[in-house]
């Protein structure tokens, strides 16, 4: 390098000679013996831990009760680590590198009579804060049975009843590591129980709920009675019913009860919902909330609810069960719990979670409904009973419930009527989000056509060595984005300018607005937003909750969204769902149940199948 080089005088120290007794050159030395003395350390410790281990093999081959020994040398720890006894795969310990395949096999042959020579002693750690030898040497028995399940499952088959049965309380009490992948790997070994044997399990089940509540341990396995509660439904619901638990583990069985076992779940909420000063009536009530509202809400109203508990409750109503008499009586106690005089001045904050505040997000959504139904009588009720605060508001919902049951009162078009008037340009006014929605839900139809009849689906595919493969998502949904826009923006379609844009984030948005104001007293700007997905997307099935509503709609203060599925025939792609009627209800239901948070959402399904 030149000393006129821009570099030169930077790069001074990496070109100069360096004294080997200089300090930098003793931090080097010093480093290199350092990382020399660590290996020579670890290769010590790896030839130990591989002694130790085949002398664990050894032994437990002359003594299979020994076996848990193996398992313990199997998670032998890194030099300064420590090692991981609890973890449910032991070919994924460090031990099980250090093995040939003839002592792997060993290694699960001895293990398997391990099963039948060792003799458990549950009451050693079945609910305790704390364990010791005993308890590992009976859980790697389990941790065993689970690698098996994962990887062997043939062998579980010749394992007798007497051992399933043995092992029972194990296989639910045993302590993982990795808590929830360890959940998940005994649900996949209790799926390989024989069906004589799950009744065993379930008792084992039940006993370590007693050993939890007498202890009063943290119930920390919902996962694994998740997937075992389809039979322990109806033991839950008699003991919880009993009070044969306290405290959080009681209100988390009746919350997997409400969740998995809502039939069962339904008339034990009801009766403790009956029983004076029952500790889980707090519980039950929000149970009732979500498997059936209207039965408590007349419960609420019956027994004349102090607001407090109405506050409580309130997030928890399934809205879309109600009919309009049961909104209108949730608005009359909601309006005990939070009267129009204690709204504050400006209530922000969508993560807010103080009863209150939750409790006016939800007499909002209901005010809306009743409006959106066109309940005019409900209303003019409220006005003559609130003359003060409130009044302006109760006089604005009454003037959209009237607007709202002119609206249901018309008593329609024919198809053929509806098609002359949309042909017509003055027919077209957009007033607000719903009228963009149906003109854009026309719109798609009309593309669905063109993509049918016209053969224009061709032009969403690639052609390859063999046949064709769908473009990707984002392509596909620009393509769509510019049919819209042209679709759109035809003239006579619409009395204003559209603007239709593609933005990427988590999922594929499609943003169509109408630019220049409404049509209305009031002008605005209508706008839809539109969540577009493959029908082969993994996310199918949950973002039209997760994305279009949760992190588009509520966010932006919007309530009209279309969820827009690319379909195509389950024959020309690998994999997504194959029954296309089935698919449209799941999403409606979906759409449905998003309804009591104000939103109005249409599932379509664009076909773009291969001509």
């Amino acid at each position: 390098m030149t000393p006129g080089h821009p570099a030169y005088a930077y790069t001074t120290r990496l070109r100069d000679l360096v004294s080997l007794d200089s300090p930098e050159a003793q931090a080097w030395r010093k480093l290199q013996e350092d990382e020399a003395a660590y290996a020579s350390q670890q290769s010590a410790r790896l030839r130990e831990q591989h002694t130790q281990l085949i002398a664990a093999l050894h032994a437990a081959v002359i003594d299979p009760g020994r076996w848990c020994h193996v398992a313990g040398c199997l998670a032998a720890p890194d030099v300064g680590g420590s090692g991981d006894v609890l973890s449910w795969d032991l070919t994924a310990r460090p031990g099980w590198l250090m093995l040939d395949a003839v002592q792997r096999q060993q290694v699960l042959d001895q293990g398997v009579l391990y099963l039948s020579a060792h003799q458990l002693t549950p009451s050693a750690w079945m609910g305790q804060a704390q364990v010791g030898g005993q308890a590992i040497a009976d859980w790697s028995g389990v941790y065993l049975l689970t690698t098996l399940a994962g990887h062997d499952p043939g062998r579980l088959a010749a394992l007798s009843p007497a051992t399933w049965r043995a092992w029972a309380p194990a296989i639910i009490g045993a302590w993982a590591s990795d808590s929830e992948e360890g959940q998940v790997a005994r649900c996949q070994l209790i799926d390989l129980v024989p069906p004589g044997e799950r009744q065993s399990l379930l008792d084992a089940a039940l006993d370590h709920l007693d050993a939890l509540n007498e202890n009063g341990r943290p119930f920390q396995q919902y996962l694994l009675y998740e997937h075992l509660c389809p039979g322990l439904a109806p033991a839950l619901a008699e003991r919880l019913l009993a009070g044969r638990y306290r405290g959080a583990l009681a209100y988390a069985l009746l919350t997997l009860l409400v969740e998995h076992a809502p039939q069962i779940a339904l008339p034990a909420c009801r009766r403790l919902l009956d029983t004076p000063d029952h500790d889980l009536t707090e519980a039950a009530s929000r149970g009732l909330a979500e498997l059936d509202p209207a039965a408590l809400i007349d419960h609420l109203t019956a027994k004349d609810t102090a607001p407090r508990h109405i506050a409580e409750v309130a997030g928890h109503l399934k809205l879309s069960q109600l009919d309009d008499p049961h909104l209108a009586a949730l608005a009359r106690l909601l309006l005990r719990c939070v009267p129009f005089a204690s709204d504050p001045a400006d209530e922000t904050g969508i993560l807010n979670t103080e009863n209150g505040y939750q409790a006016r997000r939800v007499r909002r959504i209901v005010m809306d409904q009743l409006a959106d139904h066109g309940n005019v009588w409900f209303f003019e009720e409220l006005a003559a009973q609130h003359a003060g605060a409130g009044s302006e508001t109760i006089a604005w919902y009454r003037r959209r419930g009237r607007a709202k049951a002119a609206e249901l009162a018309y008593t329609g078009l024919t198809p053929a009527q509806l098609l002359h008037l949309l042909g017509k340009a003055d027919a077209r006014l957009v007033r607000n989000d719903t009228d963009l929605l149906e003109v854009i839900i026309l719109q798609l139809d009309d593309l669905q056509r063109e993509l049918t009849h016209l053969r224009r689906s061709r032009y969403l595919w690639n052609q390859i060595p063999g046949g064709y493969s769908l473009k990707d998502e984002d392509t596909i949904s620009d393509w769509v984005a510019v049919e819209l826009q042209r679709k759109l923006s035809s003239p006579g379609l619409l009395d204003r300018e559209i603007t239709v844009s593609p933005r990427r984030g988590i999922g594929t948005r499609i943003d169509v607005r109408a630019t220049t104001p409404t049509a209305t007293h009031q002008p605005g700007a209508a706008s839809v937003f539109a969540e577009a997905k493959l029908v082969t997307n993994e996310a199918l099935t949950t973002a039209l909750h997760s994305q279009l509503a949760q992190q588009y709609l509520i966010p932006a203060g919007r309530q009209h969204g279309i969820y827009l599925v690319y379909w195509a025939d389950p024959a020309q792609r690998p994999d997504g769902p194959s029954d296309r009627d089935q698919l449209l209800n799941q999403l409606t239901q979906q759409a449905k149940a998003e309804e009591c948070y104000g939103l109005h959402i249409r599932p379509y399904l664009l076909d773009i199948s291969h001509p």
